[in-house]
């Protein structure tokens, strides 16, 4: 199977796209109940810390991207994995999976089937065959919004928060002069 079929494999889903947004929703069985185990240990590492996905972060690219454990009657649980994401379908998952090799090993190593990160042809077409598509896609966004632009009014958000705290109980003429200090500060964000 060639990267561009393995990539609209992965794309091709009904409903996995709207706008700019693409989706993925894979559920993959899980070999052993041991993996579980281990799985909800990295989730709980990863749900502390940045420090393993830190480069993924940087890219922007990522609104969300979550994992999560199924349990199944009398088997190992099934994984649950769901991302979404703004920009070339054609790169996501590449770029995910030359970045974050080690992560993605440690997370779909004791999946049935996972054929590892690299190379990627391999690893398109093992998401392609999990992928169960989007029955709907619910967003907030306007069309047209990207990762970058949700991420820079998340840090507006978190500068607002900190100007609020900063400014309560000043009176109103020290108020104006920070309040114009705040907004040439985030101008490039508004």
């Amino acid at each position: 199977m060639t990267f561009e079929s393995s990539m609209a494999r992965v794309i091709g889903v009904e409903g996995s796209r709207y706008g700019r947004w693409h989706v993925v929703t894979a559920l993959t069985p899980i070999r052993w109940r041991a993996w579980a185990v281990w799985l909800r240990l990295v989730f709980w590492f990863g749900s502390r810390t940045t420090v393993l996905v830190g480069p993924i972060l940087k890219m922007r690219v990522i609104a969300l991207g979550r994992w999560t454990l199924l349990e199944r009657m009398g088997r190992p649980p099934a994984m649950v994995f769901e991302t979404n994401w703004a920009g070339s379908s054609a790169s996501y998952i590449p770029d995910l999976a030359m970045t974050m090799a080690f992560q993605w090993r440690a997370i779909w190593g004791g999946t049935a089937g996972f054929p590892g990160p690299l190379p990627v042809t391999g690893l398109l077409a093992f998401i392609a065959q999990h992928d169960c598509g989007a029955d709907h896609f619910h967003t907030g966004y306007a069309d047209g919004t990207t990762a970058e632009i949700v991420a820079g009014a998340l840090e507006l958000d978190r500068r607002l928060e900190r100007f609020i705290a900063e400014t309560d109980g000043l009176g109103p003429l020290d108020f104006a002069r920070r309040w114009d200090g705040f907004l040439v500060e985030v101008q490039e964000r508004l």
